[in-house]
């Protein structure tokens, strides 16, 4: 899929990281981001999107697709089975999005667009997503409004050693809800403004 945004010297590729060379392209640009920005080494998410500026990757977004039997890793480090987390909420229809970087703010719309849209299809209209407040206002200001799960709280004997550091510093971190159809209703037509009014696919 090719994006490109108004003003945009290029087309932005963006896709699904399917082949062992995909993914470790994106994953080195998270991890070189992450280590930057956090100085943590984060784990690999199941699936991931990313965008690409020609042979540079520029966003990611990764999605974790809960189980009944096993429910997104968010759930479990946030203690989720003791607290409502939304009306209609349940680990086999949710889904935790991590890994969302960018160095480009529409590739960065783009790429969360396409994991919520992918998390629809698959069933799995509830997300789970935890984040410092810059992600949070940088998100909410595109138009989707994050719930806050107040009674969740972090169980640090659950979190990854080599993320800890990122739990640790400060502000830290809170766990969200919101739905997918949200997100991709107010994700949409930024991107087609962004766009100078294309449709994306």
């Amino acid at each position: 899929m090719n994006l490109a945004a108004s003003g945009h010297p290029t087309a932005l590729s963006l896709k699904r990281a399917a082949s062992p060379a995909e993914r470790r392209q994106a994953m080195d640009f998270v991890r070189r981001e992450y280590l930057r920005v956090y100085n943590t080494e984060p784990g690999e998410p199941g699936t991931l999107w990313y965008a690409a500026d020609g042979p540079d990757v520029v966003a990611t977004v990764g999605v974790d697709l809960g189980t009944a039997d096993v429910p997104p890793e968010l759930h479990r480090m946030y203690g989720c089975d003791a607290v409502e987390v939304a009306p209609g909420y349940a680990p086999d229809r949710a889904a935790q999005i991590t890994r969302w970087v960018s160095t480009a703010p529409f590739a960065a719309t783009a790429v969360m667009h396409a994991a919520a849209d992918w998390c629809l299809e698959r069933g799995r209209p509830h997300l789970l997503f935890e984040a410092k407040p810059d992600i949070v206002r940088h998100l909410e200001g595109l138009g989707p409004h994050l719930r806050p799960v107040t009674d969740a709280t972090l169980r640090f004997d659950q979190v990854p050693l080599p993320d800890f550091d990122y739990y640790m510093s400060d502000p830290p971190p809170r766990l969200y809800h919101l739905h997918a159809s949200t997100l991709v209703g107010h994700l949409r037509p930024v991107l087609e403004q962004l766009a100078g009014g294309a449709g994306h696919g």
